[in-house]
């Protein structure tokens, strides 16, 4: 897990490849993830950033990185991201 790739999160190259092939927009997007690496990941790649899991678990991020929500699971991501 310590392989240094542009591709492993925290670093946001399989964002961009993806935005790349299916022609979408990061800035328009939200990631959902469960790991600290996934709200770098997406805020090095532009996107917004809803994590699933404890806030205590987030404690070691700087401001910028911090997800717009924290939720304890996909259930209660939706309606925040409804809103959007």
């Amino acid at each position: 897990w310590d392989q240094k790739c542009f591709c492993r999160k925290p670093e946001p190259g399989l964002f961009f490849e993806a935005s790349r092939k299916w022609a979408f927009r990061l800035d328009k997007t939200y990631f959902i993830g469960d790991d600290p690496r996934d709200c770098q990941a997406a805020y090095r790649a532009g996107c917004g950033c809803v994590y699933t899991g404890e806030n205590n678990d987030l404690k070691d991020l700087n401001f910028r990185e911090q997800p717009e929500f924290v939720v304890k699971n996909l259930n209660e991501a939706v309606p925040y991201l409804e809103k959007i």
